[in-house]
Protein backbone atom coordinates (compact mmCIF):
# COMPACT_ATOMS: atom_id res chain seq x y z
CA UNK A 1 0.00 0.00 0.00
CA UNK A 2 3.03 2.84 1.00
CA UNK A 3 4.20 2.06 -2.15
CA UNK A 4 1.49 2.74 -4.33
CA UNK A 5 0.62 5.83 -2.38
CA UNK A 6 4.27 6.46 -3.01
CA UNK A 7 3.76 6.51 -7.14
CA UNK A 8 0.55 8.19 -7.18
CA UNK A 9 2.21 10.98 -5.31
CA UNK A 10 5.06 10.78 -7.69
CA UNK A 11 2.62 10.78 -10.52
CA UNK A 12 0.63 14.12 -8.94
CA UNK A 13 4.41 15.81 -8.34
CA UNK A 14 5.45 15.30 -11.73
CA UNK A 15 1.84 16.60 -13.32
CA UNK A 16 1.99 19.92 -11.05
CA UNK A 17 5.77 20.24 -12.00
CA UNK A 18 4.68 19.96 -15.89
CA UNK A 19 1.79 22.43 -15.48
CA UNK A 20 3.91 25.07 -13.67
CA UNK A 21 6.20 24.82 -16.30
CA UNK A 22 3.52 25.20 -19.35
CA UNK A 23 2.19 27.65 -17.43
CA UNK A 24 5.86 29.89 -16.99
CA UNK A 25 5.76 29.66 -20.66
CA UNK A 26 2.54 29.86 -22.01
CA UNK A 27 2.67 34.02 -23.17
CA UNK A 28 5.93 32.57 -25.25
CA UNK A 29 4.10 29.58 -26.86
CA UNK A 30 1.03 31.63 -27.58
CA UNK A 31 2.92 34.54 -29.43
CA UNK A 32 4.66 31.71 -31.34
CA UNK A 33 1.45 29.89 -32.00
CA UNK A 34 0.07 33.48 -33.47
CA UNK A 35 3.00 33.39 -35.93
CA UNK A 36 2.49 29.49 -36.60
CA UNK A 37 -1.36 30.04 -37.62
CA UNK A 38 -0.49 33.13 -39.93
CA UNK A 39 2.62 30.64 -41.38
CA UNK A 40 -0.38 27.66 -41.73
CA UNK A 41 -2.44 30.20 -43.57
CA UNK A 42 0.07 31.60 -45.59
CA UNK A 43 0.38 27.70 -46.95
CA UNK A 44 -2.96 26.73 -47.12
CA UNK A 45 -3.10 29.66 -49.73
CA UNK A 46 -0.30 28.20 -51.67
CA UNK A 47 -1.58 24.79 -51.66
CA UNK A 48 -4.81 25.91 -52.61
CA UNK A 49 -3.63 26.39 -56.20
CA UNK A 50 -2.01 23.68 -59.14
CA UNK A 51 0.68 25.07 -60.02
CA UNK A 52 1.21 22.68 -62.94
CA UNK A 53 -2.40 23.78 -63.87
CA UNK A 54 -0.80 27.47 -64.04
CA UNK A 55 2.27 26.12 -65.78
CA UNK A 56 0.43 24.78 -68.69
CA UNK A 57 -2.04 27.83 -69.36
CA UNK A 58 0.84 30.16 -69.40
CA UNK A 59 2.63 28.23 -71.70
CA UNK A 60 -0.81 28.08 -74.03
CA UNK A 61 -0.95 32.25 -72.88
CA UNK A 62 2.53 32.63 -74.23
CA UNK A 63 1.93 30.52 -77.97
CA UNK A 64 -1.24 32.78 -78.34
CA UNK A 65 0.50 36.07 -77.30
CA UNK A 66 3.25 35.33 -80.21
CA UNK A 67 0.80 34.14 -82.49
CA UNK A 68 -1.06 37.61 -82.47
CA UNK A 69 2.17 39.58 -82.17
CA UNK A 70 3.35 37.71 -85.68
CA UNK A 71 -0.33 38.08 -87.39
CA UNK A 72 -1.17 41.90 -85.99
CA UNK A 73 -2.32 43.61 -89.08
CA UNK A 74 -2.35 47.26 -87.23
CA UNK A 75 -5.99 47.14 -87.26
CA UNK A 76 -7.07 48.47 -83.82
CA UNK A 77 -10.44 47.11 -84.51
CA UNK A 78 -12.54 48.42 -81.64
CA UNK A 79 -13.71 45.45 -79.57
CA UNK A 80 -10.47 43.09 -80.96
CA UNK A 81 -7.96 45.60 -79.79
CA UNK A 82 -9.90 45.80 -76.13
CA UNK A 83 -9.99 42.16 -75.59
CA UNK A 84 -5.96 41.59 -77.18
CA UNK A 85 -4.98 44.86 -74.46
CA UNK A 86 -6.76 42.66 -71.43
CA UNK A 87 -5.54 39.53 -72.51
CA UNK A 88 -1.91 40.88 -72.38
CA UNK A 89 -1.95 42.11 -69.23
CA UNK A 90 -2.24 38.19 -67.62
CA UNK A 91 1.48 37.52 -68.31
CA UNK A 92 2.51 39.51 -65.30
CA UNK A 93 0.43 37.88 -62.45
CA UNK A 94 1.00 34.04 -63.79
CA UNK A 95 4.55 34.74 -64.68
CA UNK A 96 5.62 36.24 -60.77
CA UNK A 97 3.48 33.39 -59.30
CA UNK A 98 5.67 30.80 -61.55
CA UNK A 99 8.44 32.47 -60.26
CA UNK A 100 8.34 32.39 -56.48
CA UNK A 101 6.28 29.55 -55.98
CA UNK A 102 9.45 27.47 -54.95
CA UNK A 103 10.96 30.46 -52.55
CA UNK A 104 7.34 30.82 -50.81
CA UNK A 105 7.51 27.25 -49.84
CA UNK A 106 11.59 27.32 -49.11
CA UNK A 107 10.94 30.51 -46.52
CA UNK A 108 7.97 28.96 -44.98
CA UNK A 109 9.60 25.86 -43.90
CA UNK A 110 12.57 27.83 -42.96
CA UNK A 111 10.32 30.30 -40.91
CA UNK A 112 8.54 27.13 -39.42
CA UNK A 113 12.04 26.23 -38.14
CA UNK A 114 13.24 29.33 -36.71
CA UNK A 115 10.40 29.32 -34.20
CA UNK A 116 10.50 25.97 -32.94
CA UNK A 117 13.99 26.64 -32.38
CA UNK A 118 12.98 30.04 -30.68
CA UNK A 119 10.52 28.74 -28.60
CA UNK A 120 12.82 25.54 -27.50
CA UNK A 121 16.02 28.27 -26.69
CA UNK A 122 14.17 29.96 -24.56
CA UNK A 123 12.76 27.30 -22.24
CA UNK A 124 16.30 25.65 -22.22
CA UNK A 125 17.53 29.13 -20.94
CA UNK A 126 19.71 29.37 -23.77
CA UNK A 127 18.15 32.35 -24.62
CA UNK A 128 16.89 35.60 -21.92
CA UNK A 129 13.62 36.72 -22.23
CA UNK A 130 15.25 40.37 -23.67
CA UNK A 131 16.99 38.65 -26.79
CA UNK A 132 13.57 35.95 -26.77
CA UNK A 133 11.17 39.24 -27.31
CA UNK A 134 13.77 40.86 -29.94
CA UNK A 135 14.03 37.47 -31.67
CA UNK A 136 10.33 37.35 -31.94
CA UNK A 137 9.65 40.56 -33.32
CA UNK A 138 12.01 40.22 -36.25
CA UNK A 139 10.42 36.51 -36.72
CA UNK A 140 6.72 38.36 -36.71
CA UNK A 141 7.88 41.41 -39.23
CA UNK A 142 9.33 38.77 -41.58
CA UNK A 143 6.34 36.49 -41.42
CA UNK A 144 3.96 39.09 -42.10
CA UNK A 145 5.39 40.15 -44.80
CA UNK A 146 5.79 36.88 -46.21
CA UNK A 147 1.89 36.66 -45.41
CA UNK A 148 1.14 39.59 -47.04
CA UNK A 149 3.27 39.10 -50.39
CA UNK A 150 1.96 35.25 -50.82
CA UNK A 151 -1.83 36.30 -50.56
CA UNK A 152 -1.15 39.34 -52.54
CA UNK A 153 0.50 36.96 -55.61
CA UNK A 154 -1.48 34.06 -55.21
CA UNK A 155 -4.86 35.89 -55.18
CA UNK A 156 -3.83 38.15 -58.18
CA UNK A 157 -2.44 34.95 -60.04
CA UNK A 158 -6.38 33.16 -59.52
CA UNK A 159 -8.31 36.36 -60.02
CA UNK A 160 -6.14 36.21 -63.94
CA UNK A 161 -5.90 32.21 -64.11
CA UNK A 162 -9.99 32.98 -64.23
CA UNK A 163 -9.47 35.38 -66.66
CA UNK A 164 -7.22 33.75 -68.78
CA UNK A 165 -10.57 30.89 -69.12
CA UNK A 166 -12.85 33.48 -69.94
CA UNK A 167 -11.02 35.00 -72.41
CA UNK A 168 -9.07 32.39 -74.40
CA UNK A 169 -12.39 30.79 -76.63
CA UNK A 170 -12.38 34.83 -77.69
CA UNK A 171 -8.66 34.90 -78.51
CA UNK A 172 -8.64 31.62 -80.30
CA UNK A 173 -11.07 33.53 -82.43
CA UNK A 174 -9.72 36.37 -83.10
CA UNK A 175 -6.27 34.49 -83.93
CA UNK A 176 -7.75 32.84 -86.75
CA UNK A 177 -9.39 35.84 -87.75
CA UNK A 178 -5.86 37.83 -87.43
CA UNK A 179 -4.44 35.05 -89.43
CA UNK A 180 -6.97 35.17 -92.28
CA UNK A 181 -6.48 39.10 -92.61
CA UNK A 182 -2.75 38.67 -92.90
CA UNK A 183 -2.77 36.70 -95.99
CA UNK A 184 -4.96 39.79 -97.98
CA UNK A 185 -2.78 42.55 -96.70
CA UNK A 186 0.92 43.48 -96.88
CA UNK A 187 3.60 42.78 -94.36
CA UNK A 188 3.05 45.16 -91.15
CA UNK A 189 5.12 46.02 -87.58
CA UNK A 190 4.58 43.32 -84.73
CA UNK A 191 2.46 45.13 -81.67
CA UNK A 192 3.70 45.37 -78.05
CA UNK A 193 1.01 43.17 -76.14
CA UNK A 194 1.84 41.87 -72.58
CA UNK A 195 5.17 43.40 -72.74
CA UNK A 196 7.72 43.69 -69.44
CA UNK A 197 9.01 47.02 -68.15
CA UNK A 198 11.66 48.27 -68.63
CA UNK A 199 14.66 46.06 -66.75
CA UNK A 200 12.19 42.86 -66.39
CA UNK A 201 13.42 39.29 -66.98
CA UNK A 202 11.39 38.08 -69.87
Amino acid sequence: MRKLIFIFSGIIIFSWNTGCNNSKYAKEKAQIDSLNIMIEKAEAKLNNIDDKEVDKKFEIYQKNLNEIKDNFNDKREEGVWDVIVVYGNIKKPLKSYLKNNAKYHEEIEYSKKQLKNLYHDYKKGLITKEKFDQYYNTEKTVITGQYMEITSTIDWAKANIKLFDSLNPKINVIIQKLKKEKGNSPKSSKVKIGEEEEGEDD
